[in-house]
């Protein structure tokens, strides 16, 4: 039982590892529309998902997400 355990634990470890690679780097600066000014501490995330980030006092953000998700859509908040 407990080989059968291991095993199935490893297999999991490698599916894991695989569905890791598969991510989409998505980066980027958040600025005013009206004024140019960048904009920190902002809000980046994935709309409806649990997947999302802040802006750095200069406005730049990286957000990384599963291919799966390449299409969805991305919400900006702050202020």
């Amino acid at each position: 039982m407990i080989k059968y355990l291991l095993t199935f634990v490893l297999v999991g470890l490698f599916y894991q590892v695989q569905c890791q690679k598969k991510i989409v780097k998505i980066s980027g600066l958040v600025e005013d529309a009206e004024t140019g000014e960048l904009i920190g501490f902002a809000s980046v995330g994935v709309q409806g998902r649990p997947i999302s980030t802040v802006t750095n006092l200069s406005g730049e953000f990286s957000l990384n997400i599963p291919m799966t998700l390449k299409i969805d859509s991305i919400t900006i908040s702050s202020l």
